[in-house]
């Protein structure tokens, strides 16, 4: 597969495309089910038409937070034209696609404890979403500092109600 934007070569994992198929012809899971509903999604290639039937929701990665609470475009290389591109594309095909945001926890931690610089995030996120995305992968890792999984992290719990409000 090749990337129609900057003309180079994008693997697709096999292996997941493996997998859903097994899912599938072993009848492992019911698509009418309400208890398990299953949702495939694709890291944003540009896809040729028969990979994008396979997906249910495409994600594009991803800006990366940067310590004063805007965003890194640059660095995956997602500037304006490319997320445009990429909506274009992912509607096209009928699929929702989520604008990803991930960042390591010693740079979004101090964002999130800051209100201002929370603040500002999240207004950067929703200016993004507003250009046409259908949701948010939020892949800010890890959720707390090793050996403190007990005490939570208050900053991301209201970071995500913060976003969620807003959005």
């Amino acid at each position: 597969v090749v990337n129609t934007i900057s003309r180079t070569p994008y693997r697709i994992n096999t292996r997941v495309l493996d997998t859903v198929n097994t899912i599938i012809k072993h009848r492992l899971v019911n698509a009418n089910s309400s208890v398990f509903n299953p949702v495939l999604y694709g890291d944003i290639p540009y896809m040729d038409d028969a990979q994008w039937q396979l997906i249910t929701h495409a994600i594009h990665n991803s800006a990366i937070v940067k310590a004063d609470g805007g965003l890194d475009f640059d660095s995956n290389s997602i500037q304006t034209a490319r997320r445009l591109a990429a909506i274009r594309i992912a509607h096209q095909h009928n699929v929702p696609i989520l604008f990803g945001i991930s960042g390591w926890i010693s740079t979004y931690q101090p964002v999130l404890d800051n209100p201002k610089t929370r603040q500002k995030l999240l207004e950067n996120v929703i200016t993004v979403l507003k250009e046409g995305y259908d949701g948010i992968d939020i892949d800010l890792e890890p959720l707390t500092e090793w050996g403190q999984e007990k005490a939570g992290n208050p900053s991301y719990v209201a970071f995500a109600r913060e976003l969620k409000a807003a959005m």
